[in-house]
């Protein structure tokens, strides 16, 4: 399939450091991008930015809903592959919102799972072409209900973890994260180092009263109305990717 059939957007942007970054992913990968520029621009003679809306590199996405999406995604799946393989980046950072990787596993052994052994198919020809590390951004769970509500809730006394449970949507992340941990172990087990998990649940995660909480202190939200970090919530997460990006 052409490139320009597959709707994804590699952006090439010169730094004045020694490494070749990718930035890769689906729309989590543009939300992020400019940040990740910010930090690590310093280290990064070249830095290309690749996002598809909607498309997971690791699985070839499946929409119920949208047929034209779903072959969008076959063709974005190959062509991630190709683009890491072209590239050869010395470090690559993937960025998604999970979808089809939060599937329900269909075998008792993870090994034996169709969606995991696909994405261990594609994370193993990702790392052969990445020359030090691949780092891998962990699932979180989505929210359901519109951020406006936010702010009201709390004017009304509404506890925040009240409105953590209202806010957050029961999904199976949890699942995506299983294959995600997985994942990491074998990248490290076929090259010691070389896969690293990014996860922001320390970020999110309230420990006291055991929920993702997804505003802060006075009702400002970390995320859009459509599934993206706002700009609050860039900032957030910032100091992660300074860490990040200081020890490259």
């Amino acid at each position: 399939m052409p490139q320009s059939k597959r709707k994804s957007v590699f952006q090439n942007l010169p730094g004045t450091g020694k490494y070749k970054i990718v930035i890769f992913g689906n729309s989590w990968a543009a939300n992020h991008a400019t940040m990740i520029y910010q930090e690590c621009g310093g280290k990064a003679k070249v830095l290309l930015q690749g996002s598809a809306k909607g498309c997971e590199p690791l699985y070839p996405t499946k929409f119920s809903d949208s047929q034209d999406l779903t072959e969008k995604c076959k063709g974005n799946f190959t062509y991630f592959e190709e683009r890491i393989r072209q590239e050869q980046p010395d470090y690559a950072f993937l960025l998604t919102r999970f979808f089809s990787i939060a599937d329900p596993m269909t075998k008792s052994n993870i090994q034996d799972d169709p969606v995991y052994k696909i994405m261990k198919t594609q994370m193993l020809k990702f790392i052969k072409n990445i020359k030090y590390k691949l780092y891998i951004l962990d699932a979180l769970p989505r929210h359901h209900r519109k951020i406006f509500d936010i702010v009201p809730l709390l004017k009304n006394y509404t506890a925040p973890e009240k409105i953590d449970k209202l806010m957050i949507k029961p999904d199976n992340f949890e699942m995506a994260r299983k294959r995600h941990a997985q994942l990491i172990k074998d990248c490290n087990l076929e090259i010691p180092e070389k896969c690293v998990l990014v996860d922001y649940k320390p970020e999110f995660f309230n420990e006291s009263t055991n929920t993702y909480r997804y505003f802060d202190e006075k009702g400002i939200s970390y995320w859009t109305q459509g599934h993206h970090l706002s700009p609050h919530g860039i900032e957030h997460v910032r100091h992660v990717w300074t860490d990040i990006c200081r020890k490259l």
